[in-house]
């Protein structure tokens, strides 16, 4: 029986009792979701009439808000009729009368708390190895580029009214200064991203525009020093910016949107900043399309076994052993066996039709060959391959979009075959694809194919092993030998926030979106026969010394009691503490209490489930 199923158990217990079990699984609704946007270990202070807002906030739902980690006096200076219009956080311990120092017309108009845990913030930033520099880039006297590969460079300067756009997901690496200034723009096309890694510092000055009116989250700027960071001059920045330990300074009209992590956080001359809400903190990445969490306690080979927790496409477990313990949660998908005959077949309308996408999984394996084959959807023929992904060697994924076929490697010293878990992720927009092992982007290509999906035979979509007819033809070359879990498709592009959040999620055993992960609890309900249960009633009119069972933890215990005592049809069980009659045998997977034989009400959830 799969270990998503519901295992009811039935009690006929006090109605406060009910209450009180009611309110402690369906949770707490309406609260009110807080991110810190700008978070520094040091200074924040606002003056000569600067300006902090929110952006993207609602109201009793989800507030944004700035915090500093320390609890020494005046480190939040709002002054000089400066506003902040969010709720400002002071270090763990501290005291916000302390903390805080508001003078000369200032005002905060959010809630001054104090921070039951310091916000976390950078400690280290690498650049990653994009290549050799190519020495000093500047753009100048109104140039007109587009920038659609990776690169490293001395120094880049966007200035005299040049436009440079962004097309695709591009990491560009600076070992001294990145500056933009003279009414020159950084554009973003649709569904570009922009990662900037400055050795030195970040200058916006004289009217320069960076991701004006985008979302802060398709622009990441790192420093790797400590120089500070400057937005002036009625420049527009829209940026996520992290930094180990330099200032962001916003001043002369300037004006800021994002987050912010780092040393000190300064607004002043009539500069402002809007601390975003869908840019801070932990991005919840969007729902998935599918989500195989390969959990179940065994399969079945019955259509349908392997289930979505979305409800839309279970898939079908083929020749498949039952899922293992060793996983990053609960059980994982077995693989391991080098043979054509054990595969996963997904329902085609999980795949017909997508246009950007984008697909999570983590994988474990210790063997190194030329092709392992983790998914492959076919098109209109065998020789259409619409989406095909697959293991190259140690160090290489391949991915297939409509018959295009683009090789990504890895970087880092990451080794794909180390028998060590590794979470991928690729990201498709448009001709646009990206490949992420373990959080950190490797490789993007903007030579992918573009359009929709065109997936409709019926076997057309396997997980584990590649097909050379529909849902079938396999080959020992080409199968994938180890574990997978946790496989989810999305029908957007991620950005790299999301893919991120998703990794730090499921990397400590919650789900994708951080929520936690119950236990799978096989033990109880696969160890019994499906389809016919011994249903237990516990009679609470006396013949045993306890009558009224008061936790679904009794009740296991007394099911535990009664299995220990050969399961009698009815006497006392656990030295008399328990009278009990068994109900006879039951088609529904359950196990009923109180009352009378059968005369039970009210249900539980089993728990863990």
């Amino acid at each position: 029986m799969p270990s998503h199923s519901y295992y009811p158990y039935r009690q006929q217990l006090l109605s406060s009792l009910i209450l009180m079990v009611g309110l402690i699984w369906s949770g707490i609704a309406n609260a009110t979701t807080q991110c810190i946007a700008i978070a520094v270990y040091d200074k924040i202070k606002i003056e000569d009439s600067g300006h902090v807002y929110q952006w993207n906030q609602t109201p009793g739902i989800s507030t944004s808000a700035i915090s500093t980690n320390s609890t020494s006096s005046n480190k939040v200076e709002v002054k000089n009729d400066s506003i902040i219009e969010t709720d400002v956080l002071v270090g763990a311990g501290g005291s916000t009368s302390t903390v805080v120092n508001v003078s000369d017309n200032g005002s905060i108009i959010g809630v001054q708390s104090v921070q039951l845990a310091n916000e976390t913030l950078p400690t280290s930033i690498t650049a990653p190895n994009v290549g050799s520099s190519v020495g000093n880039r500047t753009y100048d006297n109104n140039d007109s580029v587009t920038i659609s590969n990776n690169f490293e460079a001395d120094e880049l300067k966007i200035k005299d009214n040049a436009i440079v756009t962004i097309s695709g997901d591009v990491t560009i690496v600076t070992n001294n200064k990145f500056k933009i200034e003279g009414n020159g723009q950084l554009i973003l096309s649709a569904g570009a991203t922009l990662t900037v890694y400055a050795g030195d510092n970040f200058e916006f000055k004289a009217n320069s525009q960076a991701n004006n009116n985008g979302d802060p989250a398709d622009l990441m700027l790192y420093t790797t020093n400590g120089n500070d960071i400057k937005v002036e001059s009625n420049s527009q920045v829209y940026a996520q910016i992290e930094t180990v330990s330099s200032k962001l300074e916003v001043k002369n009209n300037g004006q800021f949107r994002g987050s912010f992590k780092g040393r000190e956080f300064k607004v002043k001359d009539t500069a402002s900043a809007y601390a975003d809400y869908n840019a801070c903190g932990t991005p919840v990445p969007p729902p998935p399309i599918v989500d195989y969490r390969f959990d179940e306690c065994s399969f079945t080979g019955v259509a349908g076994d392997v289930i979505d927790q979305t409800g839309n496409f279970n898939a079908s477990s083929n020749g498949m052993s039952s899922p293992v313990d060793e996983s990053i949660i609960n059980k994982s998908l077995d693989l391991s066996a080098n043979n054509t005959s054990d595969w996963v077949t997904v329902p085609t309308s999980a795949v017909n039709g997508l246009d950007d996408f984008s697909v999570s999984v983590w994988f474990k394996t210790s063997v190194d060959k030329d092709q392992q084959e983790l998914f492959h959807a076919l098109g209109n023929d065998t020789e259409d391959d619409e989406l095909e992904i697959y293991l190259k060697n140690d160090d290489t994924v391949v991915i297939k979009v409509r018959d295009n076929s683009q090789e990504l490697g890895t970087s880092g010293g990451v080794v794909l075959s180390d028998d060590n878990w590794h979470h991928l992720a690729l990201t498709r927009f448009d001709e646009n694809v990206c490949l992420f092992i373990d959080s950190v982007k490797q490789e993007c290509t903007s030579s992918s194919n573009s359009g929709v999906l065109s997936v409709t035979n019926a076997n057309a979509v396997v997980i584990g092993q590649e097909q050379d007819s529909f849902g079938g033809s396999f080959t020992t070359d080409q199968n994938f030998e180890g574990l997978l879990d946790e496989f989810k498709l999305f029908n957007v592009r991620l950005s790299d926030s999301q893919v991120n959040s998703i990794y730090q999620n499921e990397l400590v055993g919650n789900n994708y979106d951080g929520n936690p992960r119950d236990a799978t609890q096989c033990e109880y309900i696969c160890g019994l026969t499906p389809g016919k249960l011994n249903a237990v009633g516990i009679r609470i009119d006396g013949g045993g010394s306890n009558s009224q069972i008061n936790t679904t933890t009794e009740a296991l215990t007394i099911h535990a009691a009664w299995l220990n005592a050969a399961s009698p049809g009815s006497g006392l069980i656990a030295n008399g503490t328990y009278n009990v009659a068994a109900s006879g045998s039951s088609t529904v997977d359950r196990i009923d209490f109180g009352g009378d034989t059968n005369a039970f009400a009210g249900t539980l959830p089993y728990p863990g489930i």
